[in-house]
C-alpha cells in the first residue's frame, strides 16, 4: 500500500501544480490567446486528477464490484487457469507418449505427421495461456501501483503524459474486471473441453444444473465450498462457491448433478458448515428443462458480510438492515443459543451489538487462511442485535483445491467425454480467450479517451 500512496501523493502534488500554474498564466499581463487558452485546461486538469487521486480506491473498488456482478472473481480464474495448463499438459504427454511408443514402428512418420496438429494446438494453447497469466500477474500484483503510477502521468502539467497516464489507469481498471470475469464469459460461449453432451446424461439418471446459493438477506454468497451427500452420508461431489455460484474445474458454473435421487447439500465457510435448503434437494425442486436445471439452495441462519466475512446464529433471525459496508443483523436467542461473526485475519472490522450479550473469542484456521471467531451469548432470552463494518480487507484468496464432481465421484466421466477434444481445446483455450483479451484493450482504449487519453495512439508498424 506504501508504493501507492506514494504516486497519490506525487499525483496529488501535480495536480496543484498544474492548478496553480492555470492560475498565475490567468494573472500574466500576456494577452497571447494561446498562452491564454491553457490556464483553464490546466486548473481543470488540476481538478480533474486530484478528484482520481482522491478516488483511487473507491475506482479500484468499482472495478471489484463489476466484475462480482457479472460473475467474476479471481478464484474463477484461478481455477480456470490451474485447469488449462493440466489439460495442456496432459495433450502435450499424450503427444510425446504415443510418438516414444511407436518411434520403432515403420509408420512412426505417418503417426508423427497426424500428431503434429495435435502437438501445435497444445503449444498455441501454452502461448495463449501464458499471455493471459502475464496479464494477470501484473494486475493482480502490481495493479494498484500502476494505477497510481497512470493518475500522477495524468497529472502532469500541460498534458504532457496525459495520455499514456489515462491508459494506464484504464488498463488497470478493465484487466482487473475483465480477467476474473474470464471464465464466465467463456461458460456462456463454449463448453469446457472433454464435457458431456447433456443429450447424452438423460437417460442415465444425470443433469447439468447452475445452483445459486444465497443467504438469509436473498445475497448471493460471494464463496465457499459445496459439498453434496447422498442420502448415507457418502460424499457426491465438491464444488467451489463463487458469486453465488457453484463452480467445477471440468464444467464451469454449470455442473453436473443426478437427476433421478435426492442429494444433501452443505456449504462451508471459515470452517464452519451449513445445511442448505432445500434439505434434501429433489429433481423436483429445479428449475428448467431437459438435463438443463436451475435451483436455488440457502440457509437462513448465514449472513455474507463480504471477504470471507460472515455472520452467524443458532437463533432465529429477525431482521437484517445493510447500510454501505454497515450490516446489522436482529436475533431471537433462547438460553444456550448464540450469534457470532468470523473475519479473515486480512480483515479489520468494527462491531457493535446490544446490551446483555456476553463474548469469547478464538481463531479458526481454514484453507490457508486464519481468521477471528467472536461468539456472543444472552444472559436472558429476548432480541439482540450485532453490527459489523468492515473498516478495511485486502483480497483474500483461500487455496481451495481441486474440484470433484459428480460424475468423478460416480465413476462415469470417462462415458461421457467429449469425441471432439481438440476442436474443443482449440476454442475454449485459445481462440476465446484471445478474441476476449481484444476486447479488453478495446475496452481500455475507449476509457482511456473519458479519461482526457487521446483519441488514438499514432503507433506505425
Amino acid at each position: 500500500m506504501e508504493m501507492e500512496v506514494d504516486y497519490l501523493r506525487v499525483a496529488y502534488e501535480l495536480s496543484i501544480l498544474s492548478f496553480y500554474i492555470g492560475v498565475l498564466i490567468y494573472a500574466l499581463p500576456i494577452p497571447w490567446p494561446p498562452l491564454k487558452r491553457w490556464a483553464p485546461r490546466l486548473m481543470m486538469d488540476g481538478f480533474f486528477t486530484a478528484a482520481l487521486a482522491a478516488l483511487f480506491y473507491g475506482l479500484l473498488s468499482t472495478s471489484d464490484y463489476i466484475a462480482r456482478v457479472l460473475g467474476g472473481s479471481w478464484e474463477l480464474f484461478q481455477g480456470w487457469l490451474s485447469t488449462a495448463i493440466s489439460t495442456l499438459i496432459s495433450l502435450k504427454g499424450f503427444v510425446f507418449v504415443i510418438t516414444m511408443i511407436t518411434s520403432q514402428f515403420p509408420f512412426a512418420g505417418a503417426i508423427g505427421s497426424a500428431l503434429r496438429p495435435v502437438d501445435r494446438v497444445a503449444d498455441i494453447g501454452f502461448i495463449t495461456i501464458a499471455w493471459i497469466s502475464a496479464l494477470m500477474i501484473i494486475v493482480s500484483n502490481f495493479g494498484k501501483a500502476l494505477a497510481a503510477i497512470g493518475i500522477a502521468l495524468s497529472a502532469v502539467p500541460f498534458r504532457i503524459s496525459r495520455s499514456a497516464g489515462a491508459w494506464l489507469l484504464s488498463f488497470v481498471l478493465v484487466f482487473n474486471a475483465g480477467l476474473q470475469v474470464l471464465p464466465s464469459f467463456l461458460a456462456t460461449l463454449a463448453e469446457q473441453p472433454g464435457r458431456p453432451d447433456p443429450s447424452e446424461l438423460e437417460a442415465n439418471g444425470l443433469a447439468i444444473a447452475k445452483l445459486h446459493v444465497i443467504d438469509y438477506t436473498n445475497r448471493s454468497v460471494g464463496g465457499g465450498i459445496l459439498y453434496m451427500y447422498n442420502s448415507a452420508g457418502d460424499e457426491w461431489a465438491k464444488y467451489i462457491v463463487s458469486n453465488g455460484l457453484a463452480w467445477d474445474d471440468d464444467f464451469g458454473s454449470t455442473v453436473p448433478v443426478p437427476s433421478r435421487t435426492e442429494v444433501y447439500l452443505a456449504l462451508e465457510i471459515d470452517n464452519v458448515r451449513f445445511n442448505l435448503k432445500p434439505y434434501p434437494l429433489h429433481p423436483s425442486d429445479y428449475q428448467g428443462n431437459g438435463t438443463l436445471w436451475e435451483a436455488v439452495v440457502s440457509n437462513k441462519y448465514l449472513v455474507w458480510v463480504g471477504n470471507y466475512t460472515i455472520i452467524y446464529t443458532t437463533g432465529e433471525p429477525q431482521s437484517f438492515t445493510r447500510d454501505g459496508d454497515n450490516v446489522s443483523l436482529t436475533v431471537y436467542l433462547n438460553s444456550g443459543e448464540y450469534i457470532a461473526f468470523r473475519t479473515p485475519s486480512e480483515c479489520s472490522v468494527s462491531v457493535n451489538h446490544s446490551d446483555g450479550l456476553e463474548s469469547t473469542s478464538s481463531t479458526w484456521e481454514w484453507m490457508d487462511m486464519t481468521g477471528t471467531l467472536v461468539k456472543y451469548t444472552p444472559k436472558h432470552p429476548g432480541e439482540y442485535t450485532l453490527s459489523l463494518t468492515i473498516d478495511t480487507c485486502n483480497r483474500v484468496s483461500p487455496d481451495f483445491g481441486d474440484t470433484e464432481n459428480y460424475l468423478e465421484k460416480v465413476g462415469k466421466l470417462g462415458t461421457y467425454m467429449d469425441i471432439d477434444f481438440i476442436s474443443s481445446i482449440l476454442l475454449y483455450y485459445t481462440t476465446i480467450p484471445l478474441l476476449y483479451t481484444f476486447v479488453l484493450f478495446t475496452i481500455t482504449t475507449g476509457l482511456a479517451r473519458i479519461l482526457g487519453g487521446r483519441e488514438r495512439l499514432f503507433i506505425k508498424v
